[in-house]
C-alpha cells in the first residue's frame, strides 16, 4: 500500500481503489504459493457496512499480529497529516 499519506474513504460512486486490489491480489498469490499461514481482514464496505473475518490455526500469533497492525496504524496516523 502507498504509505505516503492516509487516504480518505472514497465516495461509493467512484471506481474501485486500485491500491486495495493490488494488495489483495498480492496476498492471494502468496496464499496460493503456501506462504500465508493465517489472515485477518477488516474492511470498510460501501453503505456503511463492514467485513471482518479471519482464518488462523494459532490464535495467539494472530492476536499478536493484529496488535502489531494496530500499533503500525496508530504510528502512521501520528506521522501523517490528513488532507
Amino acid at each position: 500500500m502507498n504509505d505516503d499519506k492516509i487516504k480518505h474513504l472514497q465516495d461509493i460512486s467512484k471506481e474501485p481503489d486500485k491500491d486495495i486490489i493490488i494488495e489483495l491480489e498480492n496476498a492471494l498469490e502468496m496464499a496460493k504459493n503456501g506462504h500465508i499461514r493465517s489472515i485477518a481482514i477488516a474492511a470498510s464496505l460501501t453503505n456503511n457496512k463492514t467485513l471482518t473475518t479471519y482464518v488462523s490455526y494459532d490464535l495467539q500469533e494472530s492476536i499478536g499480529l493484529v496488535s502489531f497492525l494496530h500499533h503500525t496504524l496508530c504510528a502512521k496516523q501520528r506521522e501523517t497529516a490528513l488532507e
